[in-house]
């Protein structure tokens, strides 16, 4: 128990989906079969406007966290997002974004991201494996990132 110390302010993806089963979510980075085009493009462009009326509305905020696909969606937003909106990051099974070239080029031109970071992952995880997590540590922060 945190207290009033820390708060999470939790937020769902802006991409509603419904998987094969008849589960309905939220997604962060929706992608059409993770190809990149001009609508993965737009989907990106909903999400960051998303996150910038919640810090506006909400914030200033510490940090961000996120899991799976919310870490990968954390590392492009901690390089979308100007300098200093979040002072750390926590990325748990996380991973890099391979199919969509603006997302790629975006956080290329900003890494190394500066700001601490932790990146947690999970030796036995069969869906994010550790060397995801470890490649995204290593492309897209300063080697003072702790794994």
């Amino acid at each position: 128990h945190f207290g009033e110390r820390v708060i999470f302010d939790c937020i769902d993806g802006p991409h509603s989906v419904t998987h094969h089963t008849g589960f309905r979510g939220f997604m962060w980075i929706a992608t059409d079969n993770g190809t990149d085009n001009a609508n993965s493009e737009a989907r990106w462009n909903t999400t960051l406007g998303l996150v910038n009326r919640i810090i506006a509305e909400r914030g200033p905020f510490d940090g961000i966290y996120g899991f799976s696909m919310g870490a990968a969606t954390a590392a492009l937003l901690l390089a979308a997002l100007p300098e200093g909106t979040f002072q750390f990051g926590i990325l748990a099974s996380g991973y890099v974004t391979t199919k969509q070239q603006h997302l790629i080029d975006m956080v290329q031109a900003r890494a190394p991201l500066s700001m601490p970071s932790l990146h947690i992952l999970g030796e036995a995880d069969e869906k994010i494996i550790p060397a995801y997590s470890r490649f995204m540590k290593q492309k897209y922060f300063h080697e003072d990132a702790r794994l």
